[in-house]
């Protein structure tokens, strides 16, 4: 897990259908020096999982471009957040680790503020708020490591 980074959303009507728009958006991250450690893409949306090095300063002043130059209908920005990979060989071929991990959340109260799992890839990567990292850590490390440990 890495505590500290940012989420950055950003909305737009259509924004995926406009590549336009995409390759803007993240030419735009390099002049305003936002390190993207992972991002997950919908419809309408793109959340940006920015490094620990992103400045809250220099996110803000992004957001405020991205409005000004039309490319955002709304930017959220989220600070205080660590990013938690759950690693496993049996990643894809067992889609339900994903859901373990989101339940194993959700059963201790811990609010899900990301998650992407990538296709050919070992990792599931779930974004929680900074304060829940170590009970985050405790909660999947008994669900995962100590289960099978037991032979469960």
């Amino acid at each position: 897990g890495r505590k500290g980074c940012t989420l950055l959303t950003v909305r737009k009507n259509g924004l995926c259908a406009q590549g336009e728009i995409l390759q803007q958006l993240f030419a735009g991250l390099s002049g305003f020096d936002l390190p993207v450690l992972h991002f997950v893409c919908g419809i309408d949306q793109i959340t940006l999982l920015l490094s620990q090095r992103a400045d809250s300063q220099a996110a803000e002043l992004f957001a405020q471009s991205l409005k000004k130059k039309q490319l955002a209908d709304a930017v959220q920005i989220t600070q205080e957040v660590s990013v938690l990979a759950t690693l496993s060989r049996n990643l894809l071929q067992n889609p339900a680790i994903a859901g373990r991990v989101l339940n194993t959340l959700s059963a201790q109260g811990i609010p899900a503020l990301s998650a992407l799992q990538c296709q050919l890839s070992q990792s599931f990567l779930t974004a929680v708020p900074d304060a829940c990292f170590e009970q985050a850590i405790r909660a999947l490390y008994q669900e995962f490591v100590s289960t099978t440990q037991k032979g469960v």
